[in-house]
């Protein structure tokens, strides 16, 4: 069965039980623990004026005990200017053991109202070290992404 776990380090306790018409069976209680290897977060203000510049952040934790090499990109939106001068990705980097690496991009929204910001980060299958370490691969979960909300408001009239 696959479900969705949280993004952090989390411990389940589960039992079961099963009917029949031979009676009632029960299994004692066991403890599972889950966890993304990676993860990315996105910070983002609740609300901007519009035309006003912002940095947008997002910040890729490992919970490997391995280095990873992540490529992190911004979804493109068109309500969404990257302003000149910013990289504008995708940025490719290492993330090592309980370590975490923040990318960040200048935008400005260019129009009212509700807008999903969205983050990527993939963990790249490569030959180039991190630091003195070999990149790994995580044998499940490659992709992680995150879509936050940003309200996007009209300048104060003066």
């Amino acid at each position: 069965m696959t479900v969705t776990v949280p993004d952090a380090i989390t411990e389940w306790e589960a039992g079961m039980f099963c009917m029949s018409p031979q009676g009632l069976g029960l299994a004692p209680a066991t403890t599972l623990t889950a966890f993304k290897p990676f993860f990315v977060e996105l910070a983002l203000p609740y609300a901007v004026v519009r035309h006003e510049a912002f940095t947008l952040v997002a910040t890729v934790f490992n919970y490997l005990q391995q280095c990873l090499r992540v490529r992190v990109t911004l979804v493109e939106l068109v309500e969404l200017e990257v302003l000149a001068g910013t990289d504008q990705g995708p940025y490719t980097g290492c993330v090592c053991t309980d370590e975490e690496r923040t990318f960040q991009w200048n935008v400005r929204a260019t129009s009212l109202g509700k807008m999903n910001v969205t983050v990527t980060a993939e963990a790249l299958n490569s030959d180039k070290l991190c630091s003195t370490q070999m990149p790994t691969m995580p044998a499940q979960q490659h992709v992680d992404t995150e879509t936050k909300l940003l309200m996007v408001q009209a300048p104060k009239a003066m």
